[in-house]
């Protein structure tokens, strides 16, 4: 299902569709306060990544709410969660319902959640309840509070995990500029994370006795704090901007004057990512670097003149040069289906071209003669690079 080819809403696509299915949402900004999920176990998937696909609300809401009984399969992928505002929880609401939740547990991962109001706290984000979501991988950027506590997130009584997210320059008129946490029982696991520029603080215990864990992270100015783990650094991370947003790490192979201490430094138990730190988009297959990934910039595949019985060429540009690419087809469908790459439009079967390099500009073409028997036919294609292990878009097209 494809938002907005086949619901014209996000909201529109969360109740047409039931658990079990995907939501692909093109690239644009959607405003659409209090987007809800109903409950289901379904997937939101942005289509260009976060940077290009934009969830707004307008300051009149919150912009996603989580609050009938999610689970880990009820997945929150791909987006930038920006310009909400709520008494708690500006841009995302994780709200247990506990006399009629059993648990309360989405997957948000891949968004980047910025510039958001709590005007209680919250700002990014508020975690009520007893609910144990999971934030894989996700930028917590420029979320302020307008009265009290945790401009990037605040915790009630929940236990959230943190994987591989980056805090920075979260400003809470309380205190915890990136997380603020509430009462006990609390428990609080941070995983690869790097928390830099929040005011007037990192993290902070409002009340009670919430446990935190913290390992494999960098958090500036806390090696004192009683939470500062097993492999955890003090120093500036030396971020730096780049053609996806300000979160990249540092190198000297990239004209910086030092590299990041956050580079092969993360948790070697998490595995690589598919995304990048580096500004030069390489993807960060060996010893896991701390913090946010950045969705890889666009490779771009088109067809050109599919027309039956024709020479038709297929065309992918935006790799590097001698990167190796495969083209796949499929008559069946866009899919999307899962892979160790990401969401692959094609529906099974489908088919490979020949492996290819591209060339010194980073294009590939490939000429082929199209069937005359296909035409009207309706044909889905993508490709990817087995070098940078990256995505194209997918091309859905009838040749003529």
């Amino acid at each position: 299902m494809y938002v907005p080819d086949d619901f014209g809403s996000v909201k529109a696509a969360l109740t047409g569709v039931t658990s079990g299915d995907t939501i692909v949402v093109r690239a644009g900004t959607y405003y659409e306060p209090g987007i809800d999920f109903l409950g289901k176990a379904v997937t939101l998937i942005s289509e260009k990544g976060p940077s290009q696909t934009v969830l707004d609300g307008d300051f009149q809401d919150t912009v996603v709410i989580f609050h009938s009984g999610e689970g880990r399969d009820s997945v929150l992928d791909g987006f930038t969660i920006t310009n909400g505002r709520q008494w708690d929880g500006g841009g995302i609401l994780v709200k247990r319902e506990a006399s009629t939740d059993p648990t309360l547990s989405p997957t948000i991962q891949n968004c980047i959640i910025t510039a958001n109001e709590g005007t209680g706290g919250g700002g990014g984000m508020a975690i009520s309840g007893g609910a144990t979501p999971l934030m894989r991988n996700c930028l917590f950027d420029a979320n302020t509070t307008l009265f009290y506590h945790g401009a990037g997130v605040v915790v009630f009584d929940s236990s959230p995990e943190f994987e591989s997210c980056t805090f920075l320059d979260n400003d809470a008129i309380g205190v915890g500029g990136a997380i603020g946490i509430w009462g006990s029982p609390s428990d609080i696991t941070l995983s690869n994370c790097i928390m830099a520029g929040n005011a007037p603080e990192n993290i902070a215990k409002v009340s009670g006795n919430p446990t935190i864990t913290m390992t494999y992270s960098l958090s500036e100015g806390d090696s004192a704090a009683a939470w500062f783990g097993a492999n955890c650094i003090d120093a500036d991370p030396l971020l730096v901007s780049g053609s996806q947003g300000k979160a990249y790490l540092g190198r000297i192979s990239t004209g910086q004057a030092s590299d990041s201490p956050c580079i092969d430094t993360g948790d070697p138990l998490l595995g690589s990512r598919i995304g990048t730190t580096n500004l030069d988009s390489i993807v960060d297959l060996q010893t896991l670097d701390i913090g946010f990934h950045h969705y890889l910039a666009d490779q771009m595949m088109e067809v050109i003149n599919l027309v039956a019985g024709a020479t038709a060429t297929l065309r992918m540009s935006g790799a590097r040069p001698s990167d190796l690419i495969i083209m796949g087809y499929s008559l069946q469908g866009g899919g999307p289906i899962n892979s160790y790459l990401g969401q692959v439009y094609l529906s099974q079967p489908y088919h490979t071209l020949p492996t290819m390099f591209a060339n010194a500009a980073g294009v590939l073409e490939f000429s082929t003669t199209v069937p005359p028997s296909l035409s009207g036919v309706p044909v889905w294609l993508q490709s990817w690079n087995q070098t940078t292990l990256q995505l194209s878009n997918g091309v859905a097209v009838v040749v003529q």
